[in-house]
């Protein structure tokens, strides 16, 4: 059960990001016939996914209340960590989503890429195994701190390690600014290419 309070934000990462890589090229008639704002698609498969995760967290709330484990107070602070993910995946959705327009064999190499991504995420084990030293520069993952985070709002009832999770929120931000910029840049382009 405690595995599930971190697996929930990693499978909505992983989904929206999966989902946006092709949401383009699937798209294709639309782009190349149509005018409106292109970055719709990989909005839509975040919120698709997004909804699927609202779903997965109901079931969860009822089993937390079956099996009597407990709500803590630190639970207020989920919008928050769910805002700074969800500004990290528009960016990678919107960088990974124009990227596959010019190079198809991208969306080869994704899900690769966030399998390695996972396990350099504390997802199958705690923060606490990462050697002191090498914390501050593990945690320049925005989704360790994110995930460490989630763990301790509701398995431990603490609240986030401040510093890193601000630094999750920069990065973020600017990962999102990046791959809206890199998007617009490129959207020009989209429908001669596809």
């Amino acid at each position: 059960m405690a595995g599930s309070y971190v697996l929930l934000p990693w499978t909505l990462f992983a989904t929206a990001i999966n989902g946006s890589v092709t949401s383009l090229i699937n798209n294709m008639n639309l782009v190349t016939k149509i005018y409106f704002p292109r970055e719709i698609f990989p909005f839509s498969i975040i919120g698709a996914a997004f909804l699927d995760y609202l779903l997965a967290f109901l079931i969860l709330l009822v089993f937390m209340l079956v099996y009597h484990i407990p709500f803590y107070s630190t639970l207020f602070l989920l919008p928050l960590l769910l805002i700074i993910q969800t500004m990290l995946m528009i960016g990678v959705c919107l960088l990974v989503s124009s990227m596959t327009v010019f190079l198809r064999d991208i969306r080869f190499i994704v899900p690769l890429g966030l399998q390695i991504w996972m396990y350099l995420s504390p997802i199958i084990y705690p923060i606490d195994r990462i050697p002191p030293r090498f914390l501050p520069i593990y945690m320049l993952n925005p989704m360790a701190s994110l995930i460490d985070s989630y763990r301790r709002i509701t398995i431990l009832g603490e609240p986030p390690l401040w510093n890193y999770l601000a630094v999750a929120a920069l990065v973020s931000v600017i990962t999102m600014l990046l791959g809206y910029r890199f998007f617009k840049r490129a959207e020009p382009k989209f429908a001669d290419i596809i």
